[in-house]
């Protein structure tokens, strides 16, 4: 979250960390390094399956702090200490294993010749350092670079109001990203209206976010129904929507799923493909006046919580035109990589098409659309998924899963940064613009896709 705290000379998200705890973490620290076993080298490396095992769970947790810190993410407390007992853990399985613990032993006395035992202490400490400095991060509580502008005035309560006045839109913000960026926005002043399927779950969310920030937030949130499995109750969203407000500055397209079974719409529609992508753009559409009534400098933004896997779709070519419903050999991660293709592609066609408006001259304010990726975080989005794949995601996966406050910096980014105005059809991660994925750029695909879409949902463009 984008929260000052005093004493501290940067910005920080998550909740305020007391200094106790690093002094605590510190003292943990100090006692790692007085117990010998863990720059113990291992004798016999490698002879044993569990020894291996561990060497192979040592070098995942390596690999996993090397792509958080390449990210130059930060990983909250909780899942800094887990990654630490997980290591305190496979040193002790390991020693015990092989059996050769020696009190009096430390890895610089191991016998000459027996390179990985050093080099298997040396990662110990690698990871135990990378564990102090992650928490650290946290501790200092660093936000992305790209966010400075946006964080800085955070310091001075009378200026963090740098969103006062707009209306903004977060579909799914029941939980997850969703929630931490309804409650940014809120924090900058925005009046947010939480769009989600669960209204009683949604409004003891949106109640809790507004205690927390205080002051007037109570009256600059509210929730509204809208189930995106439903055309219908898109529609009832918008025509509710437009009969309350008379503009719209942010719409930011963040509900999604992830369906491990072929389940069908009301609309007889597959339910990832209609989620994910079909209701985005009949609601955008739906909006799209209000959007163009905005009296935002820069005008309108439109923020659409992509996902990496849209990559996946390379493996099928691309779009499966003759199988958009995905009915035959479902698999979930076909389903979901293509429904999010289909919503770059989306982005694409919308952003030509904005673009051709605005060079006709038609009337109101400049729309922007860009997608974010928010990488791999810690959320609800599997809940369809078994059990099993459930807790991988959970505890397996923790090291490389952002918390859901982490996730939420590109949509907060892409919404309420001043610099990003300039960007338009940009696929935006970590905060920055990268290249985009080049079957997301396809022009053909992209105005196939809108106009089978269009027949689907039964709304033709208003755009042009």
């Amino acid at each position: 979250m984008l929260r000052a705290h005093k004493n501290d000379s940067v910005p920080r998200p998550g909740a305020q960390v007391l200094n106790k705890e690093l002094r605590v973490w510190q003292g943990i620290c100090t006692a790692f390094g007085r117990l010998e076993m863990f720059v113990t080298g291992l004798d016999a490396l490698g002879q044993s399956v569990p020894s291996r095992l561990g060497l192979g769970l040592l070098a995942y947790l390596a690999v996993c702090l090397t792509f958080r810190i390449s990210t130059k993410e930060v990983v909250e407390g909780k899942g800094a200490a887990l990654l630490t007992c997980w290591v305190m853990i496979l040193n002790v399985v390991a020693q015990a294993v092989q059996g050769s613990y020696d009190a009096n032993a430390v890895c610089f006395r191991t016998r000459v010749g027996e390179l990985g035992g050093i080099l298997i202490a040396l990662l110990n400490w690698t990871i135990l350092f990378s564990f102090y400095v992650v928490w650290a991060d946290q501790i200092r509580g660093r936000v992305p670079p790209a966010l400075a502008s946006l964080s800085s005035p955070l310091v001075d309560k009378a200026k963090a109001q740098v969103m006062r006045g707009l209306v903004v839109i977060v579909t799914g913000s029941n939980s997850g990203i969703g929630t931490e960026t309804a409650r940014e926005l809120l924090r900058l002043g925005a009046t947010v209206i939480m769009a989600c399927r669960s209204r009683a779950s949604a409004e003891g969310v949106a109640l809790k976010i507004a205690e927390d920030i205080g002051g007037d937030a109570v009256e600059r949130v509210s929730v509204m129904d809208l189930d995106l499995s439903s055309f219908k109750s898109v529609r009832n969203f918008a025509q509710s929507f437009q009969a309350r407000y008379s503009r719209l500055d942010v719409l930011v397209h963040n509900a999604g799923i992830m369906s491990i079974k072929r389940i069908e719409t009301v609309d007889g529609l597959e339910i990832n493909k209609q989620v994910n992508h079909m209701s985005v753009q009949l609601l955008t559409l739906l909006l799209l006046p209000l959007l163009r009534q905005s009296t935002r400098p820069g005008g309108a933004r439109i923020v659409l919580v992509g996902s990496s896997s849209h990559k996946i779709s390379k493996q099928y070519g691309g779009v499966i035109w003759d199988d958009l419903q995905v009915e035959n050999d479902y698999n979930v991660v076909k389903a979901y990589s293509q429904s999010k293709l289909c919503l770059e592609l989306f982005r694409t066609e919308l952003c030509r098409r904005l673009e051709n408006a605005d060079a006709r001259g038609v009337k109101g304010c400049r729309v922007t659309c860009n997608s974010v990726s928010p990488g791999t975080v810690l959320t609800n989005v599997t809940r369809d998924l078994p059990y099993v794949f459930r807790m991988l995601h959970k505890v397996v996966l923790c090291p490389v899963n952002k918390m859901p406050v982490m996730g939420a910096y590109s949509s907060v980014y892409a919404a309420a940064e001043s610099c990003a105005e300039k960007f338009n059809d940009q696929w935006i991660e970590h905060c920055r613009p990268k290249d985009q994925f080049h079957l997301a750029r396809d022009a053909a695909a992209a105005q196939r896709l809108w106009a089978l879409t269009e027949e689907a949902t039964g709304l033709v463009d208003p755009v042009n």
